[in-house]
């Protein structure tokens, strides 16, 4: 039991967890708490110690608070049936709210890490991990403190970093370089602000596949449950409650199944951490979670993107007067344009033959009351866009569009309703088929095909990310 749940408390159990804290954060210092990340390219399930080290007190008593946990202790098996739903799983479990294509991104390396899978390129994905988890304790920075989450408390070569980045120009952003620098910083200051460890005992097994078939959760579950339990274990269950529904037999036909596993022992004691991670068995296990109010590491992680820093900072400052915070709130707003829309979703300036721009970054309408311009990422109508696009076909009864400039369906961006835009440069489909029917055939002497420029079947010009107004 966690020794300070409230009027159940002894001394002894007070000591102890001073002692941990003391172990865990020396001198009131949590390793990597206050840091920035780019969330992106590390495990968020196990990030490192040290980040951009961009608070300057996060000192426990200070700017940093320890809690009780208020989650309960888990043992059972937690499981998602697709890579949307482990991804989403995984930021909630980072204390993050965002849209799916922005998880993606958040959650790329996290769930990388544990399942092999990519969250930009890999759809079917199910995966499931016995969860022993016992949380005793969170360590909080402090975001309502007027000293805390404030600029006086950013370290002045971040700040120096932050407030030297150009502006985006509303009529050139449809240029890489516009955003670049903002990319750059993300990548190099971090994208997210570790805000919260919590302290206790985790020990998990991993069981992930790309496979389709219909039984393949049971696989992985009767799978953990054997690389755990063991093949044949006098007790069934011990483990978890849902490892008691698995056979010998079907333990050792799991067994045999190709999975990608990962075992992740993380927080109690180190002498409990070495015999777990040596022998597990239900006696390691037990005392290891038995250990959880001495946990000496951190078992779970909280983050907050960085650009929500800086607009809590100079939003309350911006009086829409064009002063260095207004600057400074549109860079805030242009770091979140820069890893929700570009990073996350992608936007390239796409032209088609003739030049003509197809997909890009733009202006989202006029700047708001505070003179902050948003901006999004745009892709034409479908269908052609001159004669030249409309071809004759069928000995010279029907009309196909494709050429130069004849914009159609692409690439469904993954997580999203939205779809790409390509080129199309041959003859595709029937002639009644999508695009197809934005040519019409003019009869007479010598039949020709035009193009109809108002046609309005396929799909309409559209916003593949927009970001909007505060």
């Amino acid at each position: 039991m966690f020794g300070l749940a409230a009027g159940g408390a002894t001394q002894a159990h007070e000591d102890v967890d001073a002692q941990a804290q003391a172990t865990a954060c020396p001198d009131g210092i949590c390793p990597g708490l206050g840091h920035a990340y780019y969330l992106p390219s590390i495990n968020g399930f196990d990030p490192p110690s040290s980040g951009n080290d961009f608070l300057i007190d996060k000192a426990i008593g200070s700017c940093a608070t320890v809690t009780p946990a208020k989650e309960m202790a888990t043992r059972q098996f937690q499981s998602s049936e697709s890579m949307q739903e482990l991804t989403r799983k995984t930021t909630a479990s980072f204390e993050l709210n965002t849209t799916y294509t922005s998880a993606r991104l958040s959650a790329r390396a996290s769930v990388s890490a544990m399942t092999g899978g990519d969250t930009t390129t890999t759809q079917r994905m199910t995966s499931t991990h016995m969860d022993i988890t016992t949380p005793t304790r969170n360590v909080d920075f402090n975001q309502r403190g007027r000293d805390c989450f404030a600029k006086g408390n950013v370290h002045p070569d971040d700040i120096r970093q932050f407030e030297s980045l150009p502006l985006v120009r509303a009529a050139q952003a449809s240029q890489a370089g516009e955003w670049a620098p903002y990319e750059n910083y993300l990548r190099r200051s971090g994208s997210h602000l570790m805000i919260r460890q919590q302290f206790g005992s985790r020990f998990q097994r991993w069981e992930s596949s790309s496979a389709s078939t219909s039984d393949i959760l049971d696989i992985l579950k009767a799978k953990a449950c054997a690389g755990v339990e063991g093949r044949n274990p006098t007790t069934q269950g011990w483990s978890v409650d849902g490892c008691a529904a698995y056979s010998r037999e079907q333990r050792e036909k799991a067994s045999r199944t190709h999975s990608e596993w990962r075992q992740i022992v993380m927080g109690g004691t180190e002498a409990t951490r070495i015999a777990l991670t040596q022998e597990v068995s239900k006696t390691s296990i037990d005392n290891f979670i038995a250990a959880s109010p001495r946990g000496d590491r951190p078992i779970r992680f909280g983050f907050k993107p960085v650009w929500e820093l800086w607009m809590e900072i100079y939003s309350p400052l911006c009086r829409g007067d064009g002063s260095k915070d207004c600057e400074n709130l549109q860079r805030a707003y242009n770091l979140k344009t820069a890893f929700e829309g570009r990073l996350a979703i992608g936007c390239p300036e796409e032209r088609d033959g003739t030049g003509t721009v197809y997909q890009a970054m733009a202006a989202d309408g006029a700047p708001n009351a505070q003179g902050i311009q948003t901006f999004g990422c745009f892709a034409e109508r479908t269908g052609c866009r001159s004669n030249q696009d409309c071809r004759l076909g069928g000995a010279g009864a029907v009309c196909y569009c494709y050429g130069r400039s004849c914009i159609d369906q692409g690439v469904q961006i993954i997580g999203s309703d939205q779809f790409r835009n390509r080129v199309r440069t041959r003859r595709e489909g029937g002639y009644d088929d999508g695009v197809n029917n934005s040519c019409r055939l003019r009869s007479g002497i010598g039949s020709s095909c035009s193009c109809n420029t108002s046609w309005g079947a396929g799909l309409p010009r559209r916003d593949l990310f927009r970001e909007p107004l505060p």
